[in-house]
C-alpha cells in the first residue's frame, strides 16, 4: 500500500462515516436496533482507521529502511574501487621491492664470481712463477721436490674447492630466503583476494534484501558487472605475482685428472689451468667454469 492508495482509503472511510452520521445521527422512536448497529458501525470504522494508521506508519518505516539500505549500497560501491586501487598500489610496491632485492642479489653474486675468478687467476700465476723459480734451482733429490710440490698444489686445489662449496651453500641459503619471501607475498595476495570476495558477497546480500524497480536493477547489474571485471583483473595480477622467478646464479667447479702423476709446471689457458710433467705426455687439468 503506497501513499496514493492510503489517501484513497482515507477518503472512502470519511465518505462512509459521513453517510452513517447523516442517516443515523438522530435517534428515531422505537428504532433502538438501528442505533446499536450505527454505534457498532462507528466503532468498527474507528478500528479500521487505527489499523490504517498503523499500516501507514509501517509503510513509512519500511520506506525509510529501504532508503537507508540503498544509501549504504551506494556508499559501499563508491568505497570498493578505492580499496581496489589501494590493493593494487600495495601489490605494485611489493613487486618493485622484490625486483630490487633480486637485482641486488644478482649484482652481489656477479661481484663474488668476478672476485673469485680474479683470485684464482692471481693464485695460478703466483704458483706458476714459484714453479718456474723452482725449476731454475733444482736440489739433489729432484723426485722429492716434485712430490712435495705436487702435494702442496693438490692441497691448495682442495682448499679452493672447499671455499667454492661454502660459497655455493651460502648462495643456496639466500635463494631459499628469497623463495620464502615470495611465498609470504603470495599468502598476502590470497588474503587481499579473499577481502574482494567478501565485498562482493556483502553487496549481493544487500541487493537480495532490497526490492528494486527494473531501472534500479539495471543500474545495479551494470555496477556488479564492472566490479566483476575489476575482480578478474585483480586475479590476473595476483597470478602474475606467483610467476616471478627467484633464480640465482651459482658457481660450479668441475675437475678431473687424466693421470695421477706428479707435475713439473703449470700453464694457464683462459679459464683452464694445465699441470704438466716433464717425463710424461699426460696432463692434470682443473677446469674452472
Amino acid at each position: 500500500m503506497n501513499n496514493e492508495e492510503y489517501k484513497k482509503y482515507q477518503q472512502q472511510l470519511q465518505t462512509v462515516r459521513r453517510i452513517w452520521l447523516e442517516e443515523y445521527q438522530k435517534p428515531r422512536k422505537g428504532d433502538t436496533a438501528d442505533i446499536e448497529q450505527t454505534v457498532q458501525a462507528l466503532i468498527n470504522l474507528e478500528e479500521k482507521e487505527r489499523e490504517a494508521q498503523v499500516a501507514h506508519r509501517k509503510l513509512e518505516q519500511k520506506e525509510r529502511e529501504e532508503a537507508e539500505k540503498e544509501q549504504e549500497i551506494r556508499r559501499y560501491c563508491h568505497q570498493l574501487p578505492e580499496k581496489d586501487r589501494e590493493h593494487q598500489v600495495i601489490l605494485q610496491e611489493k613487486d618493485r621491492e622484490l625486483q630490487e632485492t633480486l637485482q641486488q642479489k644478482d649484482i652481489v653474486i656477479l661481484e663474488k664470481d668476478r672476485e673469485l675468478h680474479v683470485r684464482q687467476s692471481q693464485e695460478a700465476v703466483r704458483r706458476y712463477q714459484q714453479q718456474a723459480l723452482t725449476d731454475n734451482h733444482w736440489v739433489i733429490n729432484k723426485d722429492e721436490v716434485t712430490s712435495n710440490s705436487s702435494r702442496h698444489e693438490w692441497k691448495n686445489i682442495t682448499e679452493e674447492i672447499e671455499k667454492l662449496k661454502a660459497n655455493i651453500t651460502m648462495l643456496t641459503e639466500e635463494k631459499s630466503q628469497l623463495e620464502e619471501k615470495n611465498e609470504n607475498s603470495t599468502e598476502e595476495n590470497e588474503k587481499l583476494k579473499a577481502k574482494v570476495v567478501d565485498s562482493e558477497t556483502y553487496i549481493a546480500t544487500l541487493t537480495e534484501e532490497k526490492t528494486l524497480t527494473n531501472e534500479e536493477n539495471e543500474k545495479l547489474n551494470i555496477v556488479i558487472a564492472k566490479l566483476t571485471k575489476e575482480k578478474l583483473q585483480l586475479k590476473e595480477e595476483l597470478q602474475s605475482m606467483k610467476d616471478i622467478s627467484t633464480d640465482t646464479k651459482s658457481i660450479q667447479c668441475d675437475y678431473w685428472t687424466k693421470a695421477e702423476l706428479p707435475f713439473d709446471g703449470m700453464v694457464t689457458l683462459g679459464k683452464k689451468v694445465c699441470l704438466y710433467n716433464a717425463k710424461s705426455s699426460h696432463e692434470i687439468v682443473c677446469l674452472i667454469k
